[in-house]
């Protein structure tokens, strides 16, 4: 719904054959003693039909689905209804989606809401990437009981602050793991944010009502919250105790998050005898050891999840048969998880060769090797440049004075970032691990194309911009194919 605040000139309906905007910045308002400033005028002419005046005030609706412009205030509609009720536009992206590609879309999400959204409105072929610190924020019962974490007087109360979030994570990845389906796609990354964005503000703080009750639920004086506040708190956080580090100094966190994803399969493969294909991701990976440290805790805890379960997963044939329509018994081996880990830093492109190479098993012979990469390409951004995403402001002046004329956080860098991510590629080729890339450029046509041209398996955006997204790799494919049929052609003139 859009309230007009100038003079528009618009058609009632949808059916424009041709649109003629005209935009006029030369005329003032009258002599003004303290000063003077533009006037806008904008008209929009439409061929075909009488012209009719809106004037300040008035309201005008705009459907963005059907790209009708409607006088008046109308109600609004689902957004999923509307997508789905638009024929002509299921039926082009049925043309997009006959252009075959390896570059798959998947979107980033982090509820079960979200994915249904993504996948059955959008048409998302699996999720990319699901961040495990928006179930940890969700409500602020999860964040009293994560603050209890961090904040805990000792390993005791740290320990209960843990036994009251897992139960929590686990229901809300099984009903993520119902929501994706069965065989589908779903990777869900360690928590990655700096400690800082769990503990209470500095507004909190100097409230006396929300102080003392903080000093209560964690169970501690005011004297010594402040002071472990202080001594959590950094300098630079984003380069600080976050990622895979901030799962290093409280390797509990790991493991309670990944007994919570196990739990959550087996308890979805139970009820529905669906089996998601889930890969569990580690984030902000700089060097072997790191990501050595980690996968040993994830590996440890999904085998003794398996141990408890094994004996609850056997199931007769006819149970779900109908269901899944698949003709076999459903016992489940100990290896239902793939895991990786994010190269965002660019230390990790530089070694993913070494991340893949490891020889080191865990339980029943699991081999512990990366089986799959994801480009996480705003801190990898963030690192090549040396710029903070948080602190930005000075990218106006460059784009002013032409120092830049692209932003790398809304279209890759193709001769930095690109040049990193195309060395990992190079030295791993051939080999059997996958990669996607996640970030505000996995939607972007510009870096889709990028992606595409060097056999990204995937890219992961967000729900709202997977159709976008589709249709750029698609287009990308059907350049990448022209530019292989004019190469052929050379070859064959130079022969």
């Amino acid at each position: 719904m859009h309230f007009v605040d100038h003079e528009y000139h618009v058609a009632p309906h949808p059916r424009v054959e041709h649109i003629d905007v005209t935009t006029h910045r030369d005329a003032l308002e009258p002599a003004d003693t303290t000063s003077s400033r533009t006037i806008v005028e904008r008209s929009v002419v439409f061929e075909e039909y009488p012209d009719v005046s809106f004037r300040k005030g008035d309201f005008i609706s705009i459907d963005g689905t059907r790209g009708e412009v409607i006088e008046g205030e109308k109600e609004l509609e689902p957004l999923g209804t509307a997508v789905k009720d638009n024929k002509a536009l299921m039926d082009f992206m049925e043309w997009v989606d006959d252009i075959p590609s390896k570059t798959q879309v998947y979107a980033n999400c982090d509820t079960e809401k979200e994915i249904r959204f993504a996948m059955e409105t959008f048409g998302a072929s699996g999720i990319g990437l699901c961040r495990t610190e928006h179930m940890f924020l969700a409500s602020p019962d999860r964040v009293r009981c994560v603050r209890q974490l961090f904040l805990a007087k000792d390993e005791d109360a740290r320990s209960k602050a843990l036994e009251a979030i897992e139960p929590i994570l686990r229901y809300d990845f099984t009903n993520l793991f119902h929501a994706v389906g069965h065989e589908k796609p779903i990777t869900i990354r360690l928590l990655d944010p700096p400690v800082h964005e769990f503990l209470p503000k500095d507004a909190e703080l100097d409230d006396p009502e929300i102080l003392e009750e903080i000093t209560k639920y964690c169970d501690v004086s005011e004297t010594t919250l402040r002071a472990k506040i202080s001594k959590l708190r950094e300098t630079n956080p984003m380069l600080g105790n976050r990622g895979c580090r901030l799962g290093i100094s409280y390797p509990e966190i790991t493991a309670m998050t990944t007994r919570a994803i196990a739990h959550a399969y087996y308890d979805a493969h139970e009820k529905t005898g669906i089996q998601p294909v889930v890969k569990i991701m580690i984030p902000l990976v700089a060097t072997v050891s790191e990501y050595l440290q980690q996968v040993h805790i994830i590996d440890r805890e999904m085998h003794a999840a398996y141990l408890a379960r094994r004996h609850t997963l056997r199931f007769a044939k006819d149970h779900f048969e109908s269901r899944l329509a698949k003709e076999r018994e459903f016992e489940l081996d100990y290896h239902p998880f793939e895991v990786g880990c994010m190269l965002e830093t660019p230390r990790s492109c530089l070694i993913a060769k070494n991340l893949i190479d490891i020889e080191d098993a865990g339980q029943e012979n699991f081999p512990l090797r990366a089986s799959f990469f994801s480009f996480g390409t705003n801190d990898l951004t963030q690192m090549v440049f040396g710029y903070s995403r948080d602190d930005s402001q000075f990218f106006q002046a460059y784009e002013r004075e032409k120092v830049a004329l692209v932003d790398p956080f809304e279209v890759l860098d193709v001769d930095g970032v690109g040049r990193l991510i195309k060395i990992a590629l190079d030295e791993t080729a051939g080999r059997a691990v996958r990669y996607s890339a996640c970030g505000e450029q996995a939607a972007e046509p510009k870096s889709i194309e990028f992606f595409v041209r060097n056999n990204i398996d995937a890219v992961s955006c967000s729900a709202f911009r997977v159709l976008g997204a589709r249709l750029a790799v698609a287009k990308a494919q059907i350049r990448v194919q022209d530019d292989e049929k004019k190469e052929e052609e050379k070859g064959k003139e130079k022969e």
